[in-house]
């Protein structure tokens, strides 16, 4: 019997050599891949790092520029006020009182809401003696004061 130079054992190990060298070339592909994915995602972190940086950029001026302009008290705005009406700046704190002094209340609540945008409601409520924002609130939207 001839085999006619077929050896069976010399051909297995060629099959698992080529099978091998595809694993290998398939396995260097597969890293090219995932190395490429490495640096798209590095060159994607990057632009957001670099987008997150010029927005705090812009942040940070905007605050040094609300920072930059000095917040009048709102105890000036009610002396200016009481002055300007000749009446005591205690009357504009509290409730109540004369219809000058109420007026007066008003004026200041109005040109301390303009003035201090920083304030809401319930903070000059509680900085002009009131029980509620509610009278604020009116005299805001320039409504009646009781």
């Amino acid at each position: 019997m001839t085999t006619h130079g077929y050896n069976p054992e010399f051909y297995s190990a060629a099959q698992r050599r080529r099978a091998l060298a595809e694993m290998r070339r398939k396995m260097r592909e597969e890293e090219a891949r995932a190395q490429a994915l490495v640096r798209a995602a590095r060159d994607a972190a990057d632009a957001i790092l670099a987008s997150a940086r010029e927005e705090a950029r812009i942040i940070m001026a905007r605050a040094y520029d609300v920072q930059a302009r000095p917040k009048r008290p709102v105890a000036e705005i009610i002396a200016e006020v009481a002055g300007e009406r000749g009446i005591p700046a205690t009357a504009l704190r509290g409730c109540g009182g004369t219809r000058a002094a109420r007026d007066a209340r008003r004026i200041a609540i109005l040109r301390a809401a303009r003035e201090r945008e920083d304030l809401s409601a319930a903070d000059l409520a509680r900085i002009f003696g009131q029980n509620d924002a509610s009278t604020v609130r009116r005299a805001m939207a320039g409504g009646g004061y009781g």
